[in-house]
């Protein structure tokens, strides 16, 4: 068995690793290449995260953990949201994380 994070950001991998580091079971980000990155087209964060998580090819013995963050700011009236990464302009390009 084993844990595949479902991030195509290195921070964000490392960051969730590390908040998984107590479970014993094998942890790894997905590989460059290994599956195709996924538009961020849902409504919310939990609708973006189930995309990248279904993105990967679940098979026996695996665990996919996947995510999707962003800024929630109240006296925006909850804005940017689940479109943070395309909020500004000139800033909708996620990998600018990386």
């Amino acid at each position: 068995m084993e844990i595949v994070l479902a991030t195509w950001i290195p921070r964000k991998a490392q960051w969730i690793n590390e908040g998984l580091l107590k479970i014993p079971i094998p942890m790894r980000a997905l590989f460059e290449n290994e599956v195709h990155e996924v538009d961020d087209i849902g409504n919310t964060f939990e609708e973006n995260a189930l995309l990248k998580a279904d993105a990967v090819q679940i098979t026996s013995n695996r665990i996919i953990v996947a995510e999707d963050s962003g800024l929630c700011v109240n006296v925006l009236d909850g804005n940017p949201g689940v479109r943070t990464a395309r909020w500004a302009p000139g800033t909708d390009d996620d990998r600018s994380m990386r």
